[in-house]
């Protein structure tokens, strides 16, 4: 009866225990918050990385504890990274081998290790053999070496190699190739090679009989399809290393680590505390842990696996451990015949090593008194002193806090950093074109490696910031640099209006003031949008040369798309949709043959006067007078405006905004009649500024705002104006006694609207308390 009492009591102990330390893991960082904000960096890191070696194709994924977010934030080490060259392809059957291309095929041998492969090199169908001497390519030399077989092996990373010298070295027999200084931090760096196959020696694996469905089959198909790397590196006890290169399912364990329940993942943080703290011991590392988690999550039920039973756990898994160690033989958990102990636990050091482990397990739960990591000694020592813990705790939550902070800063400076290398390594040189291209690839690519459509859009989405600001500011650069040149003026002036929407209206102004306005306003443009022009862009440049003209004198209108509305001035927006207006039957309605029809197409000395105003009203407010607008837009010579009704728009939107909105219908009836008011001479395409005028000016929606905003909103002018003749008077005119809103100068002039107004007059009446 008192054992039955003693273990039920210890039970409890147990479970007190393991929630205590459940909620310590969770204060240090060991939670999911923190777990998904370290992969998801790592996820982020490998896309970009991935995508900015687009010509090298060599594909990135951040592996170990950095990666999977299974260090917390109090533990200090590299970053380890692999990196696969996709342009060798590998080959489990010679049948598969592409013709006039090199590959690799996979050779086993009968006393090759479990868990290693030999490459040989195979020149289209052909595999390389000793009696093929063309394979010995001098660019090959030192990379190849025969084996007893007389067959050609690869025997190291092709890529490493520059003038028969590594221009990465690596110790021998060491997978991993340090780089010093990315972006600030140490990455060890394993370059390989991979198959699309799934290994023949982990086909037990595919069908291993398990305990609790875990991995699911799902997942199981998922990891298969993932292939297997190949690693240079040789088995530790075989006489043939130089021909070995090494399986590795790391995609696979990376993948099984992120399906790990809270739980699962926080047994798997403590048990790595446990060996850097107390075990510390070369022949016994994280990867035989992580191993030997995978083998007792397979083994054991969902139930054990609960918050309450987390330091037994630790302890099935601290067993299992025990067990491989007296054995002398670790399973690699895909294949179960490699020992991973292979040169590592020779009999002195498998003495210590069960020592160690079986103290561990005879200490039980006071063996966090030796775990220096994230002061959990500290939080043991504490755990009876709700004072200490509280401070321990408020101390561990901004250090994982601060640890998740510069997690997200790092994510987005290696962002940059890589496109930073991006425009370093591609060759070509116009910058211009590199950044739209690196756009259009953004847009075009649908999923990078084994990445989910929006893991890579929201991955890729950190370059576009960079690439946006790079593409202004050259653009910009050019613009400022070089107003002058062909076309160069319309660039300029758009960009003093970018200025303009981001509110920098002082700079705006500055540079308007470096212009010359005489020059611009009476200097005439060409528009490549009409047939003329196409001839005049063409003979432009040798009129110039041989007369001497400026350059500045036949510079292009100002031209528009709708993907540039946010940097459209409003008055302009208008052109953009001129062709949505009415009539809305779409039989009425005939597709333009001018391209410029959808979008806007200003002349750049009416988009200079639009700019003159703006400007000029955001520092003197809508006290503007009729002449002070006049002014503005005043050009001596009216030949020099290809687009008068965009001028007469832009005018007549101008009056409105500061209330002058008698005149603003003056200039939108002359935009409907632009022929009736200039000069004969005007080199204007009369067919064009004919053409379906209700359809391709956007006087029609100019109007629709201003008659809107009088009839409904009931926005005055800042005069009274007669609603037929638009005769402005300081006095009050009659109004229309149904509508109170409509004004006349006399009888005729009521009589003479009374067509137009009878209908409108009936439906404003509706709405007299809008």
């Amino acid at each position: 009866m008192d054992e039955a009492n003693e273990e039920g009591a210890t039970e409890i102990d147990d479970e007190k225990d393991s929630t205590w330390l459940y909620e310590v893991l969770d204060g240090i960082g060991a939670n999911d918050d923190y777990r998904k904000t370290i992969q998801q960096s790592g996820i982020t890191f490998e896309i970009i990385c991935t995508f900015g070696s687009e010509n090298k194709k060599m594909a990135n994924y951040g592996v170990g504890g950095k990666w999977e977010g299974t260090l917390t934030p109090g533990v200090k080490t590299d970053f380890d990274a692999i990196s696969c060259d996709d342009n060798v392809i590998v080959i489990e059957d010679i049948s598969k081998a592409v013709q006039n291309r090199y590959s690799l095929l996979i050779v086993r041998d009968p006393r090759t290790p479990a868990g290693y492969v030999k490459l040989q090199i195979v020149r289209g169908k052909v595999p390389g053999t000793i009696t093929d001497f063309s394979f010995y390519d001098s660019k090959f030399k030192g990379l190849f070496e025969i084996d007893e077989c007389k067959r050609i092996l690869l025997t190291e990373i092709i890529g490493e190699h520059k003038d028969n010298k590594p221009y990465m070295p690596r110790p021998k027999n060491k997978p991993a190739a340090t780089i010093e200084n990315y972006n600030g931090i140490s990455i060890d760096v394993v370059t390989c090679y991979r198959s699309k196959e799934w290994p023949v020696e982990a086909s037990e694996w595919l069908t291993r009989q398990r305990c609790n469905g875990w991995p699911t089959k799902d997942m199981i198909n998922e990891l298969k399809s993932l292939g297997y790397f190949l690693v240079r590196k040789g088995h530790v006890l075989s006489t043939e290393q130089n021909f070995e290169w090494r399986i590795s399912l790391t995609l696979q364990e990376r993948k099984l680590i992120f399906d790990l329940t809270d739980v699962q993942f926080k047994c798997y943080v403590v048990l790595k505390m446990l060996n850097r703290d107390i075990i510390n011991m070369e022949c016994i590392t994280s990867y035989h842990w992580k191993t030997c988690l995978f083998y007792v999550i397979e083994e054991n039920n969902w139930d054990v696996w609960r918050k309450a039973n987390l330091f037994q756990c630790v302890k099935l898994c601290i067993t299992r451990m025990l067990d491989w160690v007296r054995q002398g033989f670790c399973p690699n958990y895909f294949i179960l015949s490699e020992n991973m102990f292979d040169g590592k636990l020779p009999h002195d050091l498998r003495t210590v090593s069960e020592n160690k482990l079986l103290k561990l397990l005879g200490d039980g739960f006071s063996f966090l008194k030796h775990v220096k990591s994230d002061k959990m000694r500290d939080y043991f020592e504490a755990r009876r002193s709700p004072e200490i813990t509280h401070r321990l705790r408020r101390d561990s939550l901004k250090a994982y806090k601060d640890v998740i902070y510069k997690t997200n800063i790092q994510t987005v400076e290696a962002a940059m950093y890589e496109f930073c290398l991006y425009l370093t390594y591609e060759k070509r040189t116009n910058l211009i074109e590199l950044l739209w291209h690196m756009l259009v690839r953004i847009q075009q690519t649908d999923h990078i490696t084994e990445h989910t459509t929006e893991e890579t859009r929201r991955s890729l989405l950190l370059l576009t910031p960079y690439i946006y600001t790079s593409l202004a500011s050259n653009i910009s650069a050019l613009c400022i640099r070089q107003p002058n040149v062909q076309g160069g003026l319309s660039g300029y002036l758009k960009f003093i209006y970018v200025l303009y929407a981001l509110g920098c209206y002082k700079e705006c102004k500055w540079f308007l003031d470096q212009l010359d306005e005489e020059t611009i306003k009476n200097s005439r443009s060409y528009c490549i949008g009409h047939s003329y022009d196409s001839i005049y862009a063409a003979i432009s440049p040798m009129v110039v040369n041989i007369i001497g003209m400026s350059q500045l004198s036949m510079s292009t209108c100002v031209s528009f798309m709708p993907t540039e509305l946010p940097i459209i001035p409003d008055a302009v927006k208008f052109e953009v949709f001129k062709y949505s207006t009415i009539p809305f039957n779409k039989r009425e309605r005939e597709v333009p043959t001018t391209p410029w029809c959808y979008g806007a197409v200003v002349d750049r000395n009416i988009y200079y006067c639009l700019l003159k105003f703006l400007i000029k009203l955001k520092f003197t407010g809508v006290n503007l007078s009729a002449n002070d607008i006049l002014n503005i837009y005043q050009i001596k010579d009216l030949r020099n405006v290809r687009h008068p009704e965009v001028a007469y728009n832009l005018m007549a939107w101008s009056y409105f905004i500061v209330g002058l909105t008698p005149l603003a219908l003056e200039k939108l009836t002359m935009s409907w009649n632009p022929l009736r008011y200039l000069n004969s001479f005007l080199l204007v395409n009369n067919s064009e500024i004919n053409y379906k005028n209700n359809q391709s000016n956007a006087a029609n929606l100019h109007a629709c705002v201003i008659l809107y905003n009088t009839w409904f909103s009931r926005k005055s002018s800042r005069f009274n104006f007669c609603f037929q003749c638009f005769f402005v008077s300081r006095k009050d005119l009659k109004k229309c006694s149904r509508c109170k809103t409509a004004t006349y100068c006399s009888e005729k002039c009521k009589e003479i609207n009374l067509k137009i107004h009878e209908t409108v007059c009936k439906e404003v009446k509706k709405y007299l308390n809008v």
